[in-house]
C-alpha cells in the first residue's frame, strides 16, 4: 500500500495541471482553495475544455481528482455532477454555484463578443452594395445609350436637311429638282432607315411635292426662300418607360435663298 505522500504528490500534480497551478490539492479543504479552483474550471469550462471528475481511493482516504479533456465539439453545460464545475469535498459545496454561475457569464460574454464581432464584419459588404446599386447603374446606362442615339439621328438628320436645301436652292432651270432633292437627303442620311425618312419643300411658302410643281415654283422664286424639312421618328423607352409618350420626332428645317 503507497504512503501517505503518494496520493497527496498524485493528487498536487494532477489538480495543478488541470488548474494550471491556481491551487494546490492541500488547499482544496479550505474556501479560498475552493473558490480559485471553481473559477479556474469556470474559466476553462469558458473556452468549452471538458473537465472530467474521478475518484481514487487510498485505504480509508477518497480524493476527487480533475482531469482535463479536450472537447470542442459542443460548450460545456455545467452541472453539479459530471462535467463543468462541481464540489471536491464539503468545503466546495457553497461555491459551486458561484462557480456555474462565472461559467455562464463568461459564456454569455463570449456569446455577446461573438454577436457584436458579426455585426461589425464586413464581409460582403461590397457585393450587397453593388446588388443595391446594379439597377440603378443599368438604368442610368441604358438611358444614356438611348440618348445617345437619339441625338446621334438628330444629327443625321439635320445633314440631311443641309444637303437636301443646298441641292434644292441650286436646281432652279432643272427638270427633276425634287428628286434629286430627295436623293441628295437620303444620301446624307446614311445609317438611317430610308423609308422613315419624310422629306418636305417649300418654296416661298407654297409647298411642293414633285418634280413639275417644284421646277415651276423655282422658276418664277429667284431670289426668295426655298425650304427642305426632313423628320425621323424616334423612340425614347428605358427599361419599359417611355419617354416621350406622345410621340417622339427628329425635326430639322433648312432654308435658303433660291438661286
Amino acid at each position: 500500500m503507497p504512503d501517505a505522500a503518494t496520493p497527496q504528490k498524485l493528487l498536487d500534480s494532477q489538480v495543478a495541471t488541470a488548474a494550471g497551478g491556481a491551487v494546490a490539492a492541500s488547499e482544496l479543504l479550505n474556501g479560498e482553495g475552493c473558490r480559485a479552483l471553481n473559477a479556474t474550471v469556470a474559466r476553462y469550462d469558458s473556452t468549452f475544455i471538458s473537465f472530467e471528475w474521478s475518484r481514487i481511493e487510498f485505504g480509508s482516504m477518497s480524493y476527487r481528482i480533475i482531469r482535463m479533456t479536450n472537447d470542442r465539439i459542443k460548450p460545456v453545460m455545467p452541472t453539479a455532477t459530471s462535467h463543468g464545475p462541481s464540489t471536491t469535498t464539503s468545503a466546495c459545496a457553497a461555491d459551486s454555484a458561484v462557480a456555474r454561475s462565472l461559467a455562464w457569464n463568461e459564456q454569455a460574454r463570449i456569446f455577446r463578443g461573438a454577436v457584436a464581432r458579426a455585426v461589425r464584419d464586413e464581409t460582403g459588404v461590397g457585393a450587397v452594395e453593388f446588388a443595391l446599386i446594379a439597377p440603378l447603374l443599368l438604368g442610368i446606362s441604358l438611358a444614356a445609350l438611348i440618348f445617345a442615339l437619339a441625338l446621334n439621328n438628330y444629327i443625321l438628320v439635320t445633314n440631311a436637311s443641309t444637303a437636301g436645301a443646298t441641292n434644292f436652292i441650286l436646281s432652279r432651270g432643272s427638270t427633276t429638282p425634287y428628286s434629286d432633292t430627295v436623293t441628295a437627303v437620303r444620301q446624307a442620311a446614311q445609317g438611317l432607315t430610308s423609308a422613315n425618312l419624310t422629306i418636305a419643300m417649300s418654296v416661298d411658302g407654297a409647298a411642293c411635292a414633285d418634280d413639275s410643281s417644284c421646277a415651276t415654283a423655282l422658276s418664277a422664286a429667284g431670289g426668295k426662300q426655298a425650304n427642305v424639312a426632313v423628320s425621323y421618328p424616334c423612340r425614347l423607352v428605358v427599361l419599359n418607360i417611355d419617354y416621350a409618350p406622345g410621340g417622339c420626332v427628329l425635326k430639322q428645317t433648312t432654308a435658303g435663298r433660291v438661286q
